[in-house]
């Protein structure tokens, strides 16, 4: 149910929560407040969203709420990396594949790629180091991509919940297209890394910093906080129906 409250529309739909799951998603909640205060990276998404399996894929608002937590906490790492010049790191979230495997014909199973490392050296390695072998192993390979970019994933696996409107959804694309444009802004400024974009600010005038910073992410931890209140409220209130969560908009 969407409901609204003055001029906002809530930004998901509920499900009820199971009174037996509430105690474990408010403890694990806890804990990520608590793991999220130090630096985290995407190893870390990866271990929180592998504790959320271990506990079942129980469909309701706690455990949606969860995942949308986590998927704030990746756009947030993603977007910090960006503005750092941290281009790489940005993009395993973004668009690298976690795993992508190769299928060559004539070989048995599938080759893994290094998640770094260009197909075309993956080829060169199997032909032994020929590059007109390796030429023909790529128009004979298929590739597949077994666990996709980390971002792509939560978000697909939010549009499949069914509980979460078009307004936030939108509001997650539209920070990953963000992302994007950090990188490829700070890539034609030729900027490398966080001391040179440093210097480079330093130098500038206070129009060509407010251009800069326009052009970069600046991703709060609003939304995660407010996402954790609300599983503090529901957790406590587990029987509660078709309630409306209200999120503020974002650019």
């Amino acid at each position: 149910m969407r409901s609204t409250h003055g001029s906002q529309t809530s930004a998901f739909t509920i499900r009820s929560a199971s009174p037996l799951s509430a105690p474990c998603w408010r403890s694990f909640n806890l804990r990520l407040d608590r793991e999220t205060a130090d630096p985290f990276n995407e190893a870390s998404l990866e271990k929180w969203l592998q504790e959320m399996a271990g506990q079942g894929r129980h469909h309701t608002d706690l455990y949606w709420l969860s995942l949308a937590r986590i998927t704030e906490l990746a756009l947030l790492l993603a977007g910090t990396y960006a503005d750092a010049c941290e281009f790489e790191a940005a993009g395993d979230l973004l668009v690298t594949p976690r795993r992508l495997e190769l299928f060559v014909k004539g070989h048995h199973g599938a080759m893994i790629k290094p998640r770094h490392a260009s197909i075309s050296s993956c080829f060169t390695l199997l032909s032994g180091g020929s590059h007109p072998g390796a030429a023909c192993l790529a128009a004979e390979t298929m590739a597949r991509v077994r666990r996709p970019a980390l971002l792509p994933h939560l978000e697909q696996e939010m549009k499949n919940s069914g509980a979460f409107t078009a307004s936030h959804l939108g509001s997650i694309h539209r920070r990953m297209c963000r992302v994007a444009d950090a990188i490829a802004f700070l890539m034609a400024w030729q900027v490398t890394d966080l001391g040179e974009l440093h210097h480079r600010l330093g130098q500038s005038d206070g129009s060509t910093r407010r251009f800069v910073s326009r052009h970069l992410c600046r991703f709060t931890r609003d939304r995660f906080e407010k996402l954790g209140s609300e599983i503090g409220r529901r957790a406590q209130e587990p029987g509660c129906r078709d309630s409306a969560f209200l999120l503020s908009p974002v650019p």
